[in-house]
């Protein structure tokens, strides 16, 4: 289920990623829609009209990538001014 999916998400992260509170929480957002998308394939022909794939791959390409916005948008100070 949902839960499962969310615990493996954040077992395949490096633990060294979990340094800042906003990552923290942009992190959480991304695993609870990946665990959703992954749980709603289940039921494509009665919940979605086609597939869509988001893989593991994808996941960690999409935490690449908030990594880069962050520290893009604080600028190299430890935090982002919101």
């Amino acid at each position: 289920g949902v839960k499962a999916s969310i615990s493996r998400f954040f077992s395949r992260i490096s633990s060294d990623r979990f340094d800042s509170a906003i990552k923290n929480r942009i992190y959480l957002i991304l695993a609870w829609s990946h665990a959703v998308i992954q749980e709603r394939l289940r039921y494509i022909p009665t919940g979605w009209s086609e597939a869509y794939e988001f893989t593991e791959s994808d996941a960690i390409h999409a935490i690449d990538a908030i990594d880069a916005l962050i520290e893009d948008g604080a600028g190299g100070r430890g935090n982002v001014d919101l």
